[in-house]
């Protein structure tokens, strides 16, 4: 398979590295040869502009990639594009510099979204009583003891996950996981997800009473 990507140097608005615009799968006999041709339409250079509300062509240098696969990369040339709208846009690389460097995914600071948003937060309300779509960072944020189950769960996710960009998604996705996602994923029963939302609320006798129900079931499983 045959693939053909598109890549902005320097681009104003945050884009991927490369996007994918066309393929072309062939089959081939050892040692056979094929030559592929492959068009590029104008707009394949373009991106949606909420600002315009249509296709914008940013004016710069593009790089077009041929490739095997997204790290595979066989044959590459550059050309300059014009642009076609003559709006100015808002340079998004000084004022929300963190879209730009995938090593702070997750940690974008508030100020920098609320310039991409447009406007200002609102005010961070209380969520008290928690549900089971409460987090486990957010729980995380008022209470030493989650903040010691995410350094558990953490330590042995990097015994299993040794590819170091692979274990950072893995932590952030921990973190953002609501407690209903442990269901789901087998880890938790319907009563061990209630019985740990009645202990963060403050029902600590409710909350253990649920959590032997869920030891109990599992005791059962194993019978």
């Amino acid at each position: 398979t045959v693939q053909l990507y598109i890549g902005q140097d320097d681009p104003q608005i945050f884009r991927p590295n490369k996007e994918l615009k066309a393929f072309r799968k062939i089959a081939l006999e050892p040692g056979e040869e094929r030559r592929l041709s492959f068009t590029l339409d104008y707009l394949d250079f373009a991106y949606f502009d909420q600002d315009i509300h249509d296709w914008r062509v940013e004016e710069g240098r593009y790089t077009i990639y041929a490739a095997a696969s997204s790290a595979d990369i066989r044959l590459t040339c550059t050309v300059t594009v014009e642009g076609n709208v003559e709006h100015e846009r808002r340079d998004y690389r000084k004022i929300a510099p963190s879209y730009y460097d995938l090593s702070r995914i997750g940690r974008i600071p508030d100020g920098e979204f609320s310039e991409l948003l447009g406007r200002p937060l609102p005010d961070a309300r209380p969520r008290k009583p928690y549900d089971r779509n409460i987090s486990l960072g957010e729980l995380a944020k008022n209470s030493l003891f989650y903040r010691l189950v995410i350094r558990v769960i953490r330590g042995g996710m990097r015994k299993k996950i040794t590819d170091p960009e692979m274990r950072k998604q893995a932590e952030i996705m921990l973190e953002e996981m609501p407690l209903r996602g442990f269901g789901m994923t087998g880890g938790l029963t319907k009563y061990g997800i209630e019985g740990l939302v009645d202990l963060v609320n403050g029902h600590p006798i409710r909350g253990v009473k649920k959590l032997r129900r869920k030891l109990a079931e599992g005791k059962g499983s194993r019978t």
